[in-house]
Formats: C-alpha cells, sequence, structure tokens
C-alpha cells in the first residue's frame, strides 16, 4: 500500500535522523509549553448548563439589569478549644453583640462591599440604634423569630451577611477575604471565640485553588504510577521513560493549544492531563511492544516493520477514539463539549507524538544502550513458541538454541516480551485455545453473564447536586455545611418577572402586574419549605395604607420614593424580582414550586423565571438525562462508522463494537451494585468508553487478520491473542492507573469519573479479549461452511 511505503518511509527517516527529528520536536514542545503558561483558570458552574437554557437566562438578566451582588458569609462561632477564664460561652454575650457591630462597621468601608447585615443590626433596631449591654434583652432578642437568620438554635455561632461586588473576579475576591481577615484582626476579639468566611465565592475561590492542586497531583501520580508499571513491564526504568517522553510531550501540546485558543480550565478539565496520559500510553506499549517482538525474531529492519505494521491499527484505535469523543461535542452541555474536544485534541497529539518521537528514542537507546535489551534474550525460547501448536521437550530445546542465536546475531538486543511476565502469556495461550475450540460457548457465557448483571443497571441513579463539587474535610466548607442546617434563609430563590412586550400593560409597575406578583408571594409564602417572601409588594402595602396601589401613578410614586422598593425593579421596570428563602431549597422542590407559580395567572405579555442554585441544579439533571442517551447514540454511530471504514466492513465494524456494548451494559450495571451515580462529568462516559475500548477490538481484530493471511484461523487466533493480549494487558493496566489517580482528586465529581471510567476500560478489555476472537472464529467457520455448501450445489 502507499501509506505503507510512506510508512516506512518516515521510519528511514527516524531510524537516519533521530536526533534531529528529536531537536525539532522540542522546539514546538518549547514553543507550546509558553502557550500552557497562558492557560486561565474557571470554576465557574453556569458553563455546565447550555446558554439558552431558561434558568441561565435568567441569571444573566440578574447580573446585566440588577447589578452583580455576591453575598459571602462570615461565620462567628464558639471557640471551644479555647479553656481560658471569662471566655465566652454564649454567643449573646454582650461582648460579642459588641464586637459584631464594631466588625460590621469595619468591613462595611472596604472597597466593592455593598451592605453587611448581622445580629448587631436586630439589636440596634431593638434598642433605639444603639447596642444594648443588658444581656436579658439580648437573649430576648436573639429568641425573636426575625434572629433566627442571623444567631442559631443552639446560640453557639452568629452569621454576618456580606454583600459584595465581585462580578466573578477571583483576585478581587481573594483581595477582599485578605481585607476582611485584616479587619479581624484589626477589630479587639473577646477571648472564646473565632471566625472563618465561607458562602459562595468563596468555595468558589477554594475549588479554583482545587482545580490547579488536582490537576498538578493527578498528572504526577498517573506518571509515577505508569512509569512503575512500565518497568515492569518493560524490565528496564530508561525503556519506561522513554515510553512515557511523547505523551507527555502530547500532554504540554494540549496545554499550550488551550493557552493559545483561549480556553480556560474548568472543573471537568481536572483529569484532563491524567487521562490523555492514561489513553496515550497504549499506543506507545503497542510500539514498543512490536518492536522488541521483531527483535526476538531477528527481524533485519524491526524498526521500520514495528511503525508500518502498527502505525495503522494505531490510527483507527486514535480515529475511533476521536469519534468517540468528538460525540460529546454534540451535546448541550457546553462543559462536556468542551471536555470533548479538549480530548479530541489531547488523543491526536499523543498518536502524532508517539509515532514521531518514540521511534528516534528507540534508536536511540539500542545504539547507545544494549543493557535494556540484554535481559530479554532469555524470553527468546517462549517467544519462538508462539503459536497454536503444542511445545513438547525436543521444540523446547531448538528454541533455546534459537535464542541464543538471537542474541548472537544482534549483540544482545534480542527483544522483550514487553508485554508481562509468562504468566500472563500462558494464561492468554490457554484462553486462546478454548476460543478456537469453543468459541459459541465462549459468546454463550458473556450474554448469560450480561443477563444476569443487566437488571442492576436499573438501580443506577443520576446525582445533579452541587455536593459533587465541594470537597470534603475544610473548614470553609465545614463552615458552610454548619450554615445551611442552622440558620434559616440560607437556600434562596429568585423569582423573575419580565415584561417580554407591551401590549396588555407598558411596564411592570402596573398595577395588575403587582397584584399578580403579590398573589404569587403569597402562595410560595405558604410553602412549607419557604421561611420568608422578600417582594415588593409587600413594602409597597405598608406605604399605601395596607393595600396595592390601584394607579400606575400611584405605583411608580411608590417606588421611586423608596430606593429598597425600586431595587427590585430594573431601569425601564421591564423586570422585577423577588427573593425566596428557605432551610433547604433544592432541585427536587423545584417541580412543586413551577407547579405553584403555573397557578397565578399574569396578564398577557408577562413572564415569570426562577433563578438559583435549584433551578440550576434541577435543569443539569435534566440535561444530563438527555445528554446521556444522544452523546452515547451519536457515540456508537460515529465509532461503528470509522471502524467500518477502516476496515472496509460494515461486519468488521460490528464485531468490533458488539463486546464494548456488553462492556457497558456491565459498567452500568456495577455502578448500580455499588452505588456509583452518574455525575455532570460522567454523563457521557458511555461515550468515553466505547471511543477507549473500541481500541482493544480493533487491535485484536487487525493482528488475527495480518495472522490469518499465513495461518488456519485457529494458529492465527492463538498467535494475535498470545501477544496483542500482552500488549492490550500492559495498556490496560496504565489506562485503567491513569484514570484511578483521579480518584486522588478533591472535587467528588473527579474522583467519581476516575472510578467510572477505570471500570468500563476494564470492562472493555475483557469483553473484547473474551469475545472478539470467538466471533471471528464463528464468521471464519460461517464462511466455509457456505462456501462448501455452495461448491456442493454447483457440483450437482
Amino acid at each position: 500500500m502507499n501509506t505503507e511505503k510512506q510508512i516506512r518511509k518516515l521510519a528511514n527517516l527516524q531510524e537516519k535522523y533521530p536526533v534531529l527529528i528529536l531537536l525539532i520536536v522540542l522546539i514546538v514542545t518549547a514553543v507550546m509549553a509558553d502557550g500552557a503558561l497562558n492557560v486561565r483558570l474557571d470554576p465557574a458552574f453556569e458553563g455546565m448548563l447550555a446558554d439558552n437554557t431558561d434558568c441561565v437566562l435568567t441569571q444573566d438578566l440578574l447580573s446585566s439589569d440588577f447589578g452583580s451582588t455576591d453575598v459571602m458569609l462570615l461565620l462567628i462561632e464558639l471557640d471551644y478549644d479555647c479553656d481560658e477564664p471569662n471566655s465566652v460561652t454564649d454567643i449573646r454575650d454582650p461582648r460579642v453583640a459588641e464586637y459584631l457591630d464594631s466588625l460590621s462597621r469595619s468591613i462595611a468601608a472596604e472597597q466593592n462591599i455593598e451592605s453587611v447585615s448581622s445580629f448587631a443590626d436586630i439589636l440596634k433596631a431593638a434598642n433605639n440604634g444603639e447596642i444594648p449591654t443588658d444581656p436579658v434583652m439580648i437573649r430576648e432578642v436573639a429568641e425573636d423569630e426575625a434572629s433566627r437568620r442571623f444567631v442559631n438554635r443552639e446560640y453557639s455561632s452568629t452569621v454576618v451577611y456580606i454583600d459584595a461586588n465581585i462580578n466573578g473576579d477571583m483576585d478581587l475576591l481573594d483581595d477582599l477575604e485578605k481585607e476582611i481577615y485584616n479587619d479581624i484582626d484589626q477589630t479587639p476579639t473577646p477571648t472564646g471565640i473565632k471566625s472563618i468566611i465561607s458562602g459562595g465565592p468563596s468555595t468558589m475561590n477554594l475549588i479554583m485553588s482545587l482545580i490547579a492542586s488536582d490537576l498538578l497531583v493527578t498528572m504526577a501520580f498517573s506518571m509515577i504510577f505508569v512509569w512503575l508499571i512500565l518497568w515492569r513491564l518493560l524490565k528496564h526504568p530508561v525503556t519506561a521513560i522513554l515510553s512515557l517522553i511523547p505523551v507527555f510531550v502530547s500532554v504540554i501540546w494540549t496545554a499550550g493549544s488551550m493557552g493559545y485558543l483561549g480556553i480556560e480550565l474548568a472543573s471537568v478539565t481536572v483529569g484532563l492531563g491524567a487521562m490523555i496520559v492514561g489513553m496515550g500510553i497504549d499506543y506507545s506499549i503497542h510500539i514498543t511492544h512490536r518492536f522488541f517482538e521483531l527483535l526476538r525474531e531477528d527481524h533485519d529492519f524491526p524498526l521500520a516493520e514495528s511503525v508500518a505494521t502498527i502505525a495503522p491499527p494505531l490510527f483507527a484505535s486514535a480515529a475511533t477514539t476521536m469519534a468517540g469523543f468528538v460525540a460529546m461535542a454534540f451535546g448541550k452541555m457546553p462543559m462536556n463539549a468542551k471536555m470533548g474536544v479538549l480530548l479530541t485534541t489531547g488523543i491526536a497529539y499523543a498518536f502524532l507524538a508517539v509515532l514521531i518521537i518514540l521511534p528516534p528514542l528507540l534508536v536511540l537507546e539500542r545504539k547507545y544502550m544494549s543493557a535494556p535489551f540484554k535481559h530479554t534474550c532469555e524470553r527468546m525460547a517462549y517467544s519462538a513458541s508462539g503459536t497454536g501448536n503444542a511445545i513438547d521437550a525436543n521444540n523446547s530445546s531448538n528454541a533455546s538454541n534459537a535464542s541464543d542465536a538471537c542474541c548472537a546475531g544482534s549483540g544482545g538486543s534480542g527483544g522483550s516480551s514487553a508485554g508481562g511476565d509468562g504468566i500472563v502469556r500462558r494464561a492468554l495461550k490457554r484462553l486462546a485455545l478454548f476460543q478456537t475450540r469453543s468459541p459459541v460457548l465462549v459468546i454463550l457465557i458473556a450474554l448469560v453473564l450480561t443477563a444476569l448483571v443487566a437488571p442492576f443497571a436499573t438501580q443506577s441513579r443520576m446525582d445533579e447536586s452541587s455536593e459533587n463539587w465541594i470537597p470534603e474535610d475544610c473548614a470553609i466548607i465545614e463552615a458552610f455545611q454548619s450554615m445551611w442546617s442552622d440558620y434559616s434563609g440560607t437556600d434562596t430563590l429568585t423569582v423573575v418577572m419580565t415584561l417580554d412586550n407591551a401590549e396588555t400593560v407598558s411596564d411592570l409597575a402596573d398595577p395588575e402586574v403587582l397584584k399578580a406578583v403579590h398573589r404569587l408571594a403569597m402562595v410560595l409564602g405558604s410553602d412549607t419549605i419557604v421561611e420568608t417572601v422578600d417582594s415588593a409588594t409587600f413594602a409597597m402595602m405598608d406605604a399605601n395604607g395596607g393595600h396595592l396601589p390601584q394607579t400606575l401613578y400611584t405605583s411608580k410614586k411608590i417606588i421611586e420614593e423608596n430606593p429598597s422598593i425600586r431595587s427590585k425593579f430594573n431601569r425601564d421596570y421591564s423586570a422585577m424580582r423577588f427573593d425566596v428563602a428557605g432551610t433547604s431549597i433544592e432541585s427536587v422542590d423545584m417541580p412543586a414550586i413551577e407547579q405553584e407559580v403555573g397557578t397565578v395567572s399574569f396578564p398577557d405579555g408577562v413572564s415569570v423565571h426562577l433563578a438559583g442554585m435549584g433551578p440550576m441544579d434541577y435543569a443539569l439533571g435534566e440535561q444530563m438525562e438527555s445528554e446521556m442517551g444522544f452523546t452515547t447514540a451519536v457515540g456508537f454511530v460515529l465509532v461503528f462508522v470509522v471502524a467500518s471504514l477502516f476496515y472496509r466492513s460494515a461486519l468488521v465494524g460490528l464485531i468490533a463494537i458488539t463486546p464494548i456494548v456488553l462492556a457497558l451494559i456491565w459498567t452500568i450495571s456495577t455502578m448500580g451494585m455499588i452505588d456509583l451515580p452518574f455525575t455532570a462529568l460522567s454523563v457521557t462516559i458511555f461515550t468515553m468508553v466505547m471511543g477507549i475500548g473500541i481500541d482493544y477490538s480493533i487491535h485484536l481484530v487487525h493482528r488475527i487478520k495480518e495472522e490469518r493471511k499465513s495461518h488456519k484461523i485457529e494458529d492465527a487466533v492463538v498467535i494475535a491473542v498470545t501477544n496483542v493480549g500482552d500488549s492490550l494487558f500492559s495498556a490496560t493496566a496504565t489506562t485503567a492507573v491513569c484514570f484511578a489517580s483521579l480518584t486522588l482528586a478533591s472535587l467528588l465529581a473527579v474522583d467519581r469519573l476516575g472510578r467510572t471510567l477505570s471500570l468500563g476500560v476494564i470492562f472493555c478489555f475483557l469483553a473484547a479479549l473474551w469475545m472478539v476472537p470467538a466471533i471471528l472464529v464463528i464468521e471464519e467457520r460461517v464462511r466455509a461452511r457456505r462456501w462448501w455448501g455452495a461448491g456442493r450445489w454447483r457440483d450437482r
């Protein structure tokens, strides 16, 4: 083939000019490394949802028309580790009240702070603007229902609410936190209390720092673990390092592309480096394994032959893997689309890097370092027997002589099994013999196993909660969780009314609109999960003798004269908001809340929208379900088409993908058994695993068909399974370890993604190794029977 000739020419150039090629690669890598330094961090969660999602559009409206005000929380609680005399033992202590008032004023004076509210404001409102010194009075005020938002029921902590204008600027948030902590240090603090900043913005700032650290940790551990596995498999640390270099370079190229293209590093891309290493190392293993296999056979041109024979299946596996990842880009969730693009880019870079960089490295290693090859001569005796025939004592002796000849003829460069020890190869050979003798039984066993575990797939579940992004055992998070459980009104829902056209009413200050808004506020206020409703209509009634205004003129007059009411409307009165607060307003409550909203009739041209974490989590859950089915279907079609086009046979494409379908069933069933839920990161797991797992089928199909040209099908299967299965075992081990390294991440969603991917890859390896050879044996025998039957019919 012309392609094979071009690949051989490339291999010859690599063997002739290895240093020059590596120097060019080094220059390119330096340029990409410079771009990698420009990668920015983005911890925002809005990117998980499609831009046209209603709650995202509503949130954008709130930010543009009402200003983006973020609420920082300062938790002040008793320090139970303090045993000094006269320390505070009750948060209602007058010293704490004075401290709250002084600290609130200091924080309010900082730049970008809109307002500060605390228990001190409640106390001053009850005492003519002064902080009371009478403990009895403070206790009475603390027991009032209005104080539930500031003081917990055990009177062991109090919360200060800080409205800050951050607008997603993490640098500004970092500076604000430093200024607030400085205010805390400068304010005389009573003995026995401690303070910590928490809340949504601080949690986002923490997650941003964890994204960077998790990326480095998972990348470092994946590289170390893979190197150790390769050292064990390749029997020399230098060979293991050389096999890793191209994959590491591909990670640098991917990061450089992100920097130059302005793609931000978000929570979804935390495991990107480890995933590229885990998948890309497979390409290195296959080339290295084939190279050593040809050295074992004392081939005249081992490098050119190994690259020429391995490049086509590597290209096919890379193409099908990229097809699986491209399917992610067809989904509605922007973060998964971004991940699909980055993984596709990373796999393309890994394939190119391995094909371009690894052969010159192997040339230099063989030329200047004979030590990595000396240990492999003794394995020739076993390798020479890698056919479908049994080995007797005489054959064993002949193989030993062949091994000695190989070592002598190659100057100690006899080759390596490069894929595992004798135990693995012997087990693979026994498996291959069983597959050739009883292929139908092999398929039946796989189908029965699938039928047994499939019912557990119904127990798998979705988890769209924000807890997937919250690390555990962290002071900021513990403080935030404490406030969720101890304080009322910590979960908020924003209801937004918008004027879509002005044909019925001129603006939202219209009395008819206000009546509908007030009815909705009353309906939501009667809900058991709702504690407070901050609607402008309540304040308008207070300013208008206890009832809503009857004319637009009166309505506008009341609004313009009261800044607190005016803040509930945007500039042109085309949008109006009110906030609903409760201890817990979650995604599961959204259907009921939407139904309650639907019971209130608004004038034509006015629509109601919901914003906040609850609506976002609910929308995320709906998109996750649709995303999983859609991307899986697209991924299946793309992978099948690419595999079929490569082999120019739809039947071969079907043979390659069938075991992967069973592996996906095994994966989701196991997730149901161990209660490993799907998250926003793992909803595209099927298309990802399909793209990765199809590699195993492709390598087996390709090698069996190649060996079939000179051997009967039974021997071809034994040779392919023993040799390719050996390298696939190594590839699976390294890939699974890389994915397992994601469990070291602090973010729970990344942890769950790593566990799910590890399961999927292992099951794909087992399914492909178990089924593909048996299917090909059955296919061969069916074709033989058809040919024989057709011949007999013609004879008649």
